[in-house]
């Protein structure tokens, strides 16, 4: 996923970009929604985001038929 980071919400610095799962580590194929950001001190953060466990029918769930699931993963990085 995309991240920036700001002081003051006004200016902001380049956008990075940073892989949330790596190939030995991917339980969804198709990561949805950053959920958090919680400060763990230190420079360290946890991320939690939604990610699909099945392969998503786009058609049936923009129409609400869809019966795909979906869970919650997290990261723990530090940021330099």
């Amino acid at each position: 996923f995309g991240w920036a980071f700001s002081e003051d919400g006004i200016h902001w610095g380049e956008g990075q970009s940073l892989e949330i799962q790596t190939k030995h580590e991917v339980w969804s194929d198709d990561v949805r929604t950053v959920l958090g950001l919680v400060d763990e001190g230190e420079i360290k953060f946890t991320i939690f985001y939604t990610g699909f466990e099945q392969a998503p029918d786009w058609n049936r769930l923009l129409t609400g038929t869809g019966k795909e699931t979906c869970a919650i993963g997290f990261l723990e990085l530090q940021i330099e």
